[in-house]
């Protein structure tokens, strides 16, 4: 449809990031999404990016894709309100560091911005793409929480 067709471009290395949180159907990780989109559109991106529910299974979906509404704060507190997960175990990859409470920005791990229309570009110019940087903090953060249990 014209008017609501959006054009999705998936970030280089994606795959290999999926790949490692599922690590063969045994999950890494339990994912939750917090954006400030519509609920819509993030349910649909989500769609996209997970077809198979292998990160997020239909049945938490709802619970595990948060939508902040526009002024607002990421917060894990309000991510984490079903109580699966405490906070101080999070590990969080997002663009901006500023749409996070104060309390947990020390748990976010910065990436540049995709913009494939804007800047093509910029994610070639790295040696090693985004996303394989972000799986392989991902795997240090897990392998330090298991030093320490």
């Amino acid at each position: 449809i014209r008017d609501t067709s959006v054009f999705v471009k998936l970030r280089p290395a994606w795959e290999d990031l999926r790949s490692y949180l599922t690590a063969k159907g045994r999950k890494r990780f339990e994912v939750y999404v917090c954006t400030m989109a519509e609920r819509d559109y993030a349910l649909e991106i989500w769609r996209l990016l997970d077809p198979e529910a292998n990160l997020i299974s239909l049945n938490n979906l709802s619970d595990r894709v948060v939508c902040v509404k526009a002024g607002s704060k990421k917060s894990l507190q309000h991510v984490f309100r079903d109580g699966g997960c405490h906070p101080k175990m999070a590990m969080v990859i997002d663009d901006r560091l500023q749409v996070w409470d104060e309390k947990d920005q020390h748990r976010v791990h910065v990436v540049p911005a995709y913009a494939p229309y804007y800047a093509p570009q910029a994610e070639m110019a790295n040696a090693v793409p985004v996303l394989c940087v972000a799986r392989n903090v991902a795997c240090n953060v897990r392998g330090g929480f298991f030093r320490l249990v």
